[in-house]
């Protein structure tokens, strides 16, 4: 029951959930839009022209210069929802390993600068060959992915997953297994969809080998900066009074205001348990 409640917590906490709740963000934006012009009758080839260049990086470099901001969204726009879940799956199993040798929100901003590096690879072998890629292609979060399991194997090779599994095996093997068959299936859309994932592939590498400090120094910022946030907020939360020879750390009525215009605004299920257990033990001092 222990061990199932720190994975709890440590998912809740890991930077996959942020970047899942991106791309689920992003799936159902797109998919609002999909459906009203569906209601419209407007043809899904229509859309496809019209509107994807607005999240994804097209056949045309000119065109995909006009929206730069495709660098950061095209590896957060999936085409269908069951990639989405089974990519959001894996990103979790090798994210999670990954977490546990670096500092929080590593994870994350790997993933940020591994999608638009794999998104400027992309748009150089447009420029290259405008025929690189289809018109509508979306390849979501495998490049990001590849990168978050090549750091995640790199970092400790001899890590052993799948543990009730004859003892477990090593990530090493069944990273490259993984890496291998997502290879192999991806060339079934395109040698496109290959050459960005193995980009994604050498961008884990070069993380790995050089890019550990600087990512690590702005996660550190970013830790730092939560950190006091978290601090200046509990300052406000929280006073503390001797009792008996000890120092007691009690709720703020500032706070216990804050959580209730909270339940007057938004309903009791918009509170936390923790918060649930400081109404509790303030209505029984």
């Amino acid at each position: 029951m222990m061990i199932q409640q720190e994975l709890k917590y440590r998912i809740v906490k890991s930077d996959a959930t942020k970047i899942f709740i991106l791309c689920m963000s992003m799936f159902l934006f797109v998919l609002l839009i999909k459906v009203y012009f569906q209601l419209n009758d407007f043809k899904p080839a229509w859309f496809a022209e019209s509107y994807y260049p607005f999240f994804g990086i097209s056949d045309s470099v000119s065109k995909t210069m006009q929206h730069g901001w495709v660098l950061l969204t095209h590896f957060l726009v999936e085409d269908d929802l069951l990639f989405l879940l089974t990519n959001s799956l894996w990103l979790y199993f090798f994210g999670l390993l990954l977490e546990e040798s670096k500092p929080a929100n590593t994870v994350f901003i790997l993933f940020i600068i591994s999608g638009i590096l794999t998104g400027l690879v992309a748009l150089i072998m447009v420029g290259i060959n405008p025929n690189f890629l289809p018109a509508k292609f979306y390849l979501g979060m495998k490049a990001p992915l590849m990168t978050i399991a090549t750091a995640a194997i790199l970092a400790n090779p001899k890590r052993k997953v799948f543990e009730s599994f004859n003892g477990g095996i090593p990530i090493a093997v069944a990273g490259v297994l993984f890496i291998t068959l997502t290879l192999f299936v991806s060339y079934q859309s395109g040698l496109a969809a290959v050459v960005i994932i193995f980009s994604g592939i050498v961008v884990g590498i070069i993380f790995h080998y050089g890019l550990q400090k600087f990512i690590g120094k702005y996660a550190d910022r970013l830790n730092d900066y939560q950190a006091k946030k978290d601090a200046k907020e509990n300052e406000n939360a929280f006073y503390t009074f001797e009792e008996n020879g000890y120092q007691v750390v009690q709720v703020s009525q500032n706070k216990i205001d804050e959580i209730l215009d909270k339940i007057n605004a938004k309903g009791i299920q918009s509170i936390s348990a923790q918060e649930k257990e400081w109404l509790k033990n303030y209505s029984n001092k």
